[in-house]
């Protein structure tokens, strides 16, 4: 299934602003005992790369994990370098 389809079917993201490197894990396990598959960590959140990098390890596929408020090319490539398997832009200029 694509992500597209997943998200639209799991109905709910959550969006993660401002966490840390240390209680990140927790977070996204603590979202995912309560019925949520999809999160939303936003870029401009200190560490954010290494933070969605940490999720993807420990909570493999259980959950669908994103990067949001991607404002550039750079962190949009920086984000799918690290593991990030959709991203959110609030705009899109060409």
């Amino acid at each position: 299934m694509q992500a597209v389809d997943f998200i639209k079917a799991q109905v709910i993201v959550a969006v993660i602003r401002e966490a840390t490197a240390e209680n990140i894990v927790p977070i996204a396990s603590a979202l995912y005992d309560g019925g949520v598959k999809v999160l939303e960590v936003t870029a401009e959140t200190p560490g954010v790369m290494a933070m969605i990098e940490k999720v993807r390890v420990e909570l493999g596929d259980k959950v669908l994990v994103g990067a949001g408020t991607v404002l550039g090319p750079e962190t949009a490539r920086a984000a799918i370098m690290a593991g990030s398997q959709f991203i959110v832009s609030p705009s899109l200029n060409n």
